[in-house]
């Protein structure tokens, strides 16, 4: 349908102000472009035609301009889906100056695609993942490893589109301690203050103007970093890295906030799991530096749909297994998505059972194992052969027995033990030779003698012959190795 004369002028015009803009202005062309973002807006919506105005426009010149156009349909039409699409073209010629300058609007249409594609097909969110990296990438005055808005909708689309190596990979050069630190101190340089100290008694808080917000400025917010560390735990879950995902997954559950949010509560589920999954104990307990509120709402998991996680976490930790799979039937687990991880919770609680073994036994019948383990016979040698070629148990068998071998952690603290027996025999040694040497040395029995006999006047001499003065035999260490 063709569209109303009146809004192809207003668009020809727009174009018109981005083709004449000079190189080089950049940052006015964005400023103008933001503050008319809501004109865009509706002339997208009425039936601006997009496509034909980009083919005019080059996007090594034209950029930042075609960026604010991009990000209008994005609010325009939010289910479009040509916009990951068109975002992935454009990101591909844009250069990183003119990402930056057109910072928020192209987080912002990021955050759209990102919306788009998780309520479509796989492909479409891994084509919008893709976008969001390069964005990311591109935004990050960093070479991609500084955090931004970004990093979070691309790590939510390749989780959706479960391409979790893509998504660990990106994960692994992101570094949460460069949290968009040069674009969150130029917002805030000039909206810091000091109190006085009247002020600070009486209890009072002078008025404080807000700081003009930049129509360029990319800042993180704690809904972001939020939503980051939660899809990071998921990606690192979906390649079966339990330690660095229970780590992501504790991050978020403790960020500080006034409210437990739903996805620090989602995040909290998967943290008992991973820390299970991993043989993080205790498992279901919250560090000490968590917020007051999410200590309140665990705390309340009696009540709350919390509950199955706090049993499973204590019946794994007691070795209960029967206790286990029956609390595995919960459909609480499938209403919370969770049941994939679930499922592998009864493996990892018999190979924890069977390390438990190994510190109290030497050797142990197979079929005793398989008792413990309540599993058939055949079923608990496949676990253990398998530990054992996934050097997750050092151990033997022979025959129908298990023997267990020590690791190389327990060799090394036999020789650290071997050697300061051997020093402590050779200390003994030593001493046992002095007091040879002093019990049959004239010179100072002479001394001893002379020296006790001016100092006692009723001349009560000691006894300093040589057998008084060796030690007994019973003060001698011997040590014998092999």
């Amino acid at each position: 349908e063709r569209a109303p004369s009146s809004v192809r002028a207003a668009m020809e015009a727009v174009v018109a102000l981005i083709m004449n803009s000079p190189s080089g202005s950049e940052q006015q062309l964005a400023d103008q472009l933001a503050s008319r973002e809501e004109e865009l807006v509706s002339l997208m919506s009425g039936g601006a035609a997009l496509d034909s105005m980009l083919e005019r426009l080059d996007t090594c010149r034209h950029g930042v301009g075609i960026a604010y156009l991009l990000r209008a349909q994005s609010r325009a039409s939010p289910c479009d889906c040509g916009l990951s699409r068109r975002l992935a073209s454009w990101l591909t010629g844009a250069e990183a100056r003119q990402v930056q300058v057109a910072g928020r609007a192209v987080t912002g249409m990021v955050r759209s695609a990102a919306e788009a594609a998780c309520v479509q097909p796989m492909p479409a969110a891994l084509l919008a993942g893709q976008a969001a990296v390069l964005a990311a990438e591109k935004l990050s005055s960093g070479g991609g490893d500084e955090l931004t808005p970004a990093h979070t909708d691309a790590l939510m689309c390749l989780v959706y589109a479960k391409a979790y190596h893509a998504a660990v990979r990106l994960a692994d050069k992101t570094l949460l301690t460069r949290v968009a630190s040069r674009q969150l101190s130029e917002q805030t340089a000039g909206s810091i203050a000091t109190i006085s100290v009247a002020e600070a008694h009486s209890g009072t808080r002078p008025h404080r103007r807000a700081p003009r917000e930049s129509s360029t400025v990319v800042t993180v917010q704690p809904a972001d970093l939020v939503r980051y560390l939660y899809y990071a735990g998921l990606a690192y879950c979906g390649e079966h890295r339990f330690v660095e995902a229970a780590h992501h997954l504790r991050m978020c559950t403790t960020v500080p906030a006034t409210c437990a949010s739903a996805v620090s509560i989602a995040a909290y589920k998967r943290l008992v799991l991973c820390n299970l999954l991993a043989r993080i104990a205790p498992a279901a307990a919250l560090p000490k530096y968590a917020s007051a509120a999410m200590a309140r709402h665990i705390a309340k998991r009696g009540t709350a749909p919390l509950c199955a996680y706090a049993e499973l976490a204590t019946a794994v930790e007691s070795d209960d297994l029967d206790a286990v799979a029956k609390i595995l039937a919960d459909q609480a687990f499938d209403r919370d998505g969770t049941r994939g991880l679930a499922d592998q919770v009864p493996d990892a609680a018999r190979r924890r059972l069977v390390h438990k073994l190994a510190l109290a036994y030497v050797n142990i019948p197979v079929a005793a194992v398989a008792d413990r383990l309540a599993l058939p016979p055949r079923d608990a040698r496949n676990l253990l052969v398998d530990m054992i070629a996934r050097n997750q148990l050092r151990a033997k068998i022979d025959a129908d027995d298990l023997r267990f071998l020590p690791t190389h952690e327990e060799h090394g603290k036999a020789h650290h033990l071997h050697s300061h027996l051997r020093h402590l025999d050779r200390l003994a040694n030593k001493l046992h030779t002095m007091a040879e040497h002093v019990a049959t040395n004239p010179n100072l029995l002479f001394k001893a003698h002379r020296n006790h006999a001016s100092d006692d006047p009723h001349n009560n001499i000691p006894d300093l012959t040589p057998s008084a003065l060796l030690l007994p035999d019973a003060t001698s260490v011997t040590l014998t190795f092999p």
